[in-house]
This record gives C-alpha cells, sequence and structure tokens, in this order.
C-alpha cells in the first residue's frame, strides 16, 4: 500500500562569511526556521528529525574535543524546547538503514557525507569503528548517559533561575541585578546563571567558556565590565550588575510627531513620555517642534518644574545618583539641547 505525503519546498539564502557564525549553524538555524514554519502552515501537531543515537555519539565527540562545558555532554535532545522531536534517536544509523533495505525502502544519502575534511564525516568513519568495537552498545549507551544528565542539568537551571529572580532578574532588558546575591551563592549557580543570560541574549552567539567565565565574574562584583553579544555590556557599580542593551544612534535620530502621550522602543528600552505645556494651561493646545530621540550630550540641560528654572542634565544626574555606567546609555527625548 501507499500512503500520499504532502510536499514543501523552501529555500534558504546562502550563507555569507564574516557573520559570526559557521555554515553549519547558519544551515541548522534557519533549517528548524523554515519546519518549524511549515509546521504551523500544516497545523502539524508535531515536527520530528531523524537524529539517530549515532549522530548523537557523534556529536558528543565534537563537543569533547572543542572543549565543551557540562551542558555540551547533554547532546542532542530527545524534545527540543521548541518542540521538535526526535523519535529515533535510541536507534542507531545502521539500524535504520538495515530496516530499510529489509523492506525495500528508497532514501536519499547526500553526497557530503563522504568528505572527511568535515570533522562529523572524519568521526563517523574513522572514529566509531574504534568505539563499536570497544562496546557494540556504544551509541546507546552515549544517549542513556546524556538523559541521566539531562535530570541533574535541570535541577540545576531551576535553581539558577531561583537565583537570579532573588538577584532582581526579569527577564526583561536593561536589568538590574545584586552582586551580593552572587557572591553568597555556589559557583557552579553562578555558572549557570551566566549560561542563562547568554541565552536571553541570542540564540544565534556562540558561547565559549570564556564568554561565560567573564560573565560569571562580573556577577559576582569581580570585574567591572564584560561585553556581550550583539552590542550587549554587563557592567557592575555599587553593589551592581547592570545588562544593558546596545544604543542604536542611527534609530535614535528618527523624528517622531508627539500627541499627548509618546510611547516608542528603542531597542531593549520602552519609552512613555507625557506633554506637558510650559504654561501649566490643559485648555490651550500644545505647539511643539520636531522632537529628537537621541543619547545624553554635554551641556544638556532641562526645565526643573519644582524649582522653575533651568538646570543641567549632569546636576540631575548627580543630584539623583544616577548610575555613571547609564548616564550615556539612557535613551532621551529632547529638542535641540533640551
Amino acid at each position: 500500500s501507499s500512503a500520499n505525503c504532502r510536499f514543501s519546498l523552501e529555500k534558504i539564502q546562502k550563507w555569507q562569511p564574516g557573520t559570526g557564525e559557521s555554515p553549519e549553524a547558519y544551515w541548522r538555524k534557519h533549517r528548524y526556521e523554515k519546519l518549524l514554519a511549515i509546521s504551523k502552515n500544516l497545523k502539524a501537531q508535531a515536527v520530528a528529525t531523524a537524529h539517530t543515537a549515532s549522530d548523537h555519539l557523534e556529536t558528543l565527540i565534537l563537543r569533547l574535543a572543542a572543549g565543551s562545558g557540562p551542558r555540551g555532554l547533554l547532546g542532542i535532545r530527545m524534545k527540543r524546547s521548541d518542540g521538535i522531536i526526535r523519535p529515533l534517536l535510541e536507534l542507531t544509523r545502521d539500524e535504520i538503514t538495515g530496516y530499510a533495505a529489509d523492506n525495500e525502502i528508497k532514501y536519499f544519502d547526500d553526497p557530503g557525507n563522504e568528505d572527511l575534511d568535515k570533522p562529523r564525516n572524519l568521526i563517523r568513519r574513522k572514529i566509531m569503528p574504534f568505539l563499536r568495537d570497544l562496546n557494540p552498545e556504544v551509541e546507546r549507551g552515549s544517549v542513556r548517559t546524556s538523559s541521566l544528565l539531562s535530570i541533574e542539568d535541570e535541577y540545576i537551571s531551576s535553581k539558577a533561575f531561583e537565583l537570579l529572580e532573588s538577584a532582581g532578574w526579569r527577564q526583561v532588558l536593561p536589568a538590574i541585578l545584586d552582586t551580593n546575591t552572587f557572591r553568597q551563592a555556589q559557583q557552579v549557580l553562578v555558572r549557570r546563571c551566566s549560561a542563562a543570560l547568554y541565552s536571553c541574549l541570542s540564540d544565534q552567539f556562540r558561547v565559549e567558556s570564556k564568554h561565560i567565565l567573564q560573565l560569571q565574574r562580573c556577577l559576582a562584583g569581580e570585574m567591572s565590565h564584560c561585553p556581550l553579544p550583539l552590542g550587549y555590556e554587563a557592567k557592575v557599580e555599587n553593589d551592581k550588575v547592570f545588562i544593558l542593551p546596545p544604543v542604536n544612534s542611527e534609530e535614535m535620530k528618527r523624528t517622531i510627531t508627539p500627541n499627548r502621550v509618546i510611547k516608542t522602543e528603542i531597542g531593549s528600552y520602552g519609552i512613555m513620555l507625557e506633554v506637558i505645556p510650559m504654561d501649566h494651561s490643559e485648555e490651550e493646545p500644545f505647539v511643539h517642534e520636531s522632537l529628537i530621540i537621541r543619547t545624553r550630550r554635554p551641556g544638556d540641560g532641562y526645565y526643573d518644574r519644582i524649582t522653575g528654572r533651568e538646570r543641567l542634565l549632569s546636576e540631575h544626574f548627580r543630584m539623583n545618583r544616577i548610575p555613571v555606567c547609564l548616564r550615556d546609555r539612557v535613551p532621551m527625548i529632547v529638542q535641540g539641547d533640551r
């Protein structure tokens, strides 16, 4: 018997060098994006990929060779956070191809799998046979090992998020976290907090152990500054860690036309401004010039409604103890230098 199967063809733009990610990572990310989009259009219950126990062990070897941390030993998950499942993960590649041969099922084998210049193919052809000689069940054994580790990983992750929340993390940026919370915590949890913050910033950034260690030291107040992916920064001031989004000056140069209330977003910053006439009159219409969004400049001033006089913005920052690391990053709505 035969069954009809709906087919979808999606094209992915060619990978370009200089993007900060490998071709493999680029294709993998966009493949999953396309699969999830197709799944949504079809109203499918799940997306299943054909990863095997053999793929899993190859991934573990690659990560070990790269010096991966404990989470790298989790390998390929049975289920991703986006719902993609791997129902064949406990079967080896030889078992699946053997089943296909016994049942006369035709399949396509990517010719690129023969290219020994690719590390995964080299492991598949040269290293895997030796490991099977040591233990015929080595592939399934690697899946069992990662499954056991995943239980401990989930526990550590839950405790790390509790620690982040107690330090002031609300899963929004900018964020201000208390370094004293991290100083008193176990280092394994602080390290996991560091990794979790990276994952909140971007899944496109390839996080290495050195990146996690730098942010870990920032969280504990041992470093004053840590550059983060995509222009973000972590800065320490007065026992606080500030996780600061980038300020896009080009984006902020655009002119906005306000009514009574202006609402806008600049990257991760949300701004709301209520326009109040200088003469306190609610009846007279508000006449304004174009307002610009930018960061502060030397000589910026403002009208202090309490004292009724002009003041320098720098004076306002000092009087209100605005952290130094925030003063040049906060977007403001200005007219001229006011």
